[in-house]
């Protein structure tokens, strides 16, 4: 098989139907039975926007393990559609120019620096991140996955609330997110002592959880209201009961 030879030029005719080749982002032409990935002759609807990027990973099954991923749907409109559109999407008046990557524009030069084609070196190193991205994004998945077999969804005052007996928050704000949206409290193990974590979600004004502060069982409650945390991991009943002291409405 050995390396992939890469080339950044318009493909010649024969390749168009050489299903061997890949053609990203170029020649007009989305047909993935051929290796064919372009969107710039697809209209740029922000609902509907797609890249070379979305169309091959749909095509290989990649859409999963990436929905999670933040950037995934902002490099999507970003492409498709520019940086003005995108803006709007984030509910921001205009692009965040100063928030893009260095890092990125330094790989995008050495890129576009090869000429039509793509030396190892920058292939190397291209192919390392992609395959450490995809990882990190399949791991993400997996994460999601495990919380969702071990959440549990109860009423504290009225307030919905993700309880999982176990530390760590990785993958707890997407899964309230993906799933329970109108969760506003979770209640877990906290991973820098013996009790447990009380957290409010997304700033929800029906729970401050700086009232917990006098309560001799909390080591400290945040006088923001958004988390708060027991001296000693106490039963879950007791945790809960705590909780609800912290819901003002």
């Amino acid at each position: 098989v050995g390396t992939p030879r890469v080339y950044r030029r318009d493909p010649n005719p024969g390749e168009f139907e050489d299903p061997q080749v890949l053609v990203l982002d170029v020649g007009l032409r989305h047909e993935p039975t051929l290796n064919n990935f372009d969107h710039h002759q697809m209209e740029p609807k922000v609902e509907t926007a797609e890249c070379a990027l979305s169309l091959y990973a749909k095509a290989r099954g990649l859409e999963d393990s990436l929905r999670y991923q933040k950037w995934y749907r902002t490099s999507i409109i970003l492409d498709a559609c520019g940086p003005f559109k995108t803006a709007g999407d984030l509910g921001l008046p205009r692009f965040p120019m100063e928030l893009l990557s260095p890092i990125e524009s330094v790989l995008i030069d050495a890129f576009q620096g090869c000429g039509s084609e793509v030396n190892e070196a920058v292939l190397e190193i291209l192919a390392g991140l992609g395959k450490r991205i995809l990882a990190k994004a399949k791991e993400y998945v997996s994460i999601i996955e495990d919380l969702k077999s071990k959440v549990k969804i109860m009423d504290i005052a009225g307030v919905q609330a993700l309880v999982l007996e176990q530390s760590g928050t990785k993958g707890l704000q997407d899964l309230r997110d993906d799933l329970f949206p109108q969760a506003g409290i979770s209640i877990l193990h906290d991973d820098r002592g013996d009790g447990w974590i009380l957290y409010r979600f997304n700033d929800d004004r029906r729970v401050d959880f700086s009232l917990l502060g006098e309560d001799p069982r909390v080591l400290f409650a945040h006088k923001g209201g958004f988390i708060a945390k027991t001296l000693h991991r106490l039963p879950l009943n007791e945790v809960v009961e705590l909780a609800a002291k912290g819901v003002i409405a």
